[in-house]
């Protein structure tokens, strides 16, 4: 916990300055409660849900953490297939896409580097390393955005009033 050191005269002026000191340390605790409560927030949506995802052919095996950045925090979310899971993969679930796919240019069918994501057939892939050893392919005509972390953010901004209450009204 962080000490506030305030030295005061016994006057009037100095108990002023020492009370505007010890309310701007108060209000900046509590800033920072109320930005690591909405991150810790968020961090408990993502991981329920990317666990939540039902469906999906690929690894589903990620990991929801936060790191504090200046002042916040960021919710970060890694895996293999976080983008897959986020924006969708493949032509047949290329409609609704991802509210925000065009702004950060990933959408179904749009893999990093090229892939099969535009084959109307679909395409073949290992499903794990048992299945590359066997030499078995399974088929996928891909996923729908299935969105954990924008259904995350937009769950953030509507716990933002309530949450606000939680840090600053007790």
């Amino acid at each position: 916990m962080q000490v506030l050191n305030i030295q005061i005269d016994l006057s009037q002026q100095s108990i002023e300055k020492a009370i505007d000191q010890l309310e701007r340390f108060q209000s900046e605790q509590k800033l920072k409660e109320f930005t690591q409560k909405l991150a810790e927030k968020g961090v408990s949506l993502a991981k329920a849900a990317f666990s939540s995802v039902s469906g999906y052919e690929g690894d589903t095996n990620v990991a929801v953490d936060m790191q504090q950045n200046g002042n916040g925090y960021v919710i970060r979310a890694s895996g293999t297939d976080v983008l897959f899971i986020e924006f969708g993969a493949g032509i047949t679930y290329s409609e609704p896409q991802h509210p925000k796919a065009g702004e950060l240019g990933y959408g179904p069918g749009t893999y990093p580097g090229g892939g099969h994501g535009l084959d109307y057939e679909g395409w073949y892939y290992y499903a794990n390393e048992q299945d590359k050893l066997d030499h078995k392919l399974s088929h996928s005509y891909g996923n729908p955005a299935y969105m954990p972390m924008y259904s995350t953010a937009k769950q953030l901004r509507n716990d933002i009033i309530s949450t606000f209450r939680e840090v600053f009204m007790k």
